[in-house]
């Protein structure tokens, strides 16, 4: 990216991330909010206007024109956060949330089993975020940690247990 190019893209967050947070958070619902903050959706907003300006896919000439598509952005980011959401929450409903207390013991060691086999920094994310309940950012922020590097070791501790539970279900 050339110089100007990274100079206009400053100036465009400088300028509109506060109004996109305002937009973000009349948008989102109380609901929504505890799973996807408006500093986030500004943010993300901001991340596809950038990466479709770098593809050629957005071409603004005014900035109204310009505040209108990010607008426009962070409406279907936010919709789509909401509809993704809605699918979990239909989910969720359809499950009994009161495991068996063999399916709660089964789950307990196939997650003993799933931290045995992590690094301790690795347990310490698994802790911060199932126990404590920490959103992924501040996880990240409290290890030292980048974001993709909680969401990968939630990840890889996610499949672990699953891995762990579908093997006892074969015995």
């Amino acid at each position: 990216m050339h110089d100007g190019s990274a100079n206009r893209l400053s100036e465009v967050y400088r300028r509109y991330v506060a109004r996109l947070h305002g937009l973000a958070e009349r948008l989102i619902s109380d609901r929504l909010k505890r799973q996807y903050s408006a500093e986030d959706a500004a943010h993300s907003a901001l991340a596809s206007f950038y990466h479709g300006i770098n593809d050629g896919r957005f071409r603004t000439e005014t900035s109204g024109n310009l505040w209108s598509l990010l607008a426009t952005i962070l409406h279907h980011k936010v919709q789509k956060k909401g509809k993704h959401l809605r699918e979990e929450l239909i989910i969720a409903d359809s499950v009994d949330p009161r495991p068996s207390h063999e399916d709660a013991v089964e789950l307990a060691d196939a997650i003993e089993t799933a931290l045995a086999d992590l690094k301790p920094r690795h347990v310490e994310i698994c802790q911060l975020h199932y126990h404590k309940g920490l959103k992924i950012g501040e996880t990240a922020s409290l290890t030292g940690c980048s974001r993709w590097t909680v969401r990968r070791v939630l990840q890889r501790f996610s499949e672990r247990v699953i891995k762990h539970m579908e093997h006892r279900d074969f015995r």
